[in-house]
């Protein structure tokens, strides 16, 4: 699935940015709830959205606006017997398949895909090898209200993740800059997981550090609960996050454009 609205037209020639929805929605949710933020990213990237493996019950928020809108999935077993390869073969199917020999340049995740973007990041770092081929190298993570900690993407890279539940984690210290990627975060002040989003940010080193090698990394937090920010009020917060996104991709260079609207009202106005 992705953000292109034609399905029989070929994707653009961009870049390709890797979005993980959150646990109990679908990619299709996904894309909803991301249409203010892709309007302002859609000149610079082809936004793939892929389903989770695992099918379970409507996730945090989704009800009652996506209450018609299943089935939803989630990116953790959710029985015993289940395979986490199908993870890893979810992901690396969509991206081959809207890949079209360009280059995946980053992945987003909002809520549980944004633990699971943590943790594809913590594989890649780790043993340098990218999550569909070693020529496939993500260059830097968005992660939209986020819980902690990283989930592997297998039983191999799981860390501390196969320990604990979405959002039940505590911010371990063996976790603190491990994950030496460009990376943007998003928090909402008034989301139930705040504090777990701001675990999941101790994970990428802080630029100014000794340590922290001047990866560039943003945090953004907007007075928002478990959800991207909406409203009139949302359509400012959309485009700075966007700007924060493309300067991080693009470098200390890029310069925002001013005319450049964060979506409008009628946009997404039934979730207002």
């Amino acid at each position: 699935m992705s953000t292109h609205s034609n399905p029989r037209a070929p994707p653009p020639r961009l870049p390709r940015l890797l979005c993980l929805h959150g646990g109990g929605t679908s990619a299709m949710i996904f894309k909803i709830q991301t249409m203010r933020l892709a309007h302002c990213l859609r000149p610079h990237f082809h936004l793939v959205y892929v389903n989770a493996p695992f099918p379970c019950g409507p996730g945090m928020g989704v009800l009652p606006v996506f209450e018609s809108a299943g089935p939803y999935y989630r990116w953790t077993p959710v029985n015993p017997g289940d395979d986490v390869a199908r993870v890893r073969t979810a992901i690396r199917k969509a991206m081959i398949e809207e890949g079209d020999g360009m280059p995946f340049v980053g992945v987003m995740g909002f809520s549980q895909g944004a633990m699971l973007a943590a943790g594809i990041l913590m594989e890649q770092c780790r043993t340098g090898a990218g999550l569909a081929g070693e020529d496939v190298k993500f260059k830097f993570g968005v992660f939209l209200v986020p819980g902690f900690p990283p989930l592997g993407v297998d039983s191999r890279y799981t860390g501390l993740g196969d320990k604990y539940e979405y959002g039940k984690g505590e911010a371990d210290s063996r976790y603190h800059g491990a994950i030496e990627i460009p990376s943007v975060h998003m928090h909402g002040l008034r989301d139930p997981v705040v504090e777990r989003s701001r675990a999941l940010a101790k994970c990428f080193p802080d630029p100014d550090d000794a340590g922290g090698k001047g990866i560039p990394k943003t945090i953004l937090e907007f007075d928002t609960e478990h959800h991207l920010p909406l409203g009139k009020a949302g359509m400012a917060d959309t485009k700075v996050l966007a700007n924060a996104i493309l300067k991080t991709y693009y470098g200390p260079q890029w310069e925002p454009d001013e005319k450049a609207s964060g979506g409008t009202e009628d946009d997404i106005s039934y979730l207002t």
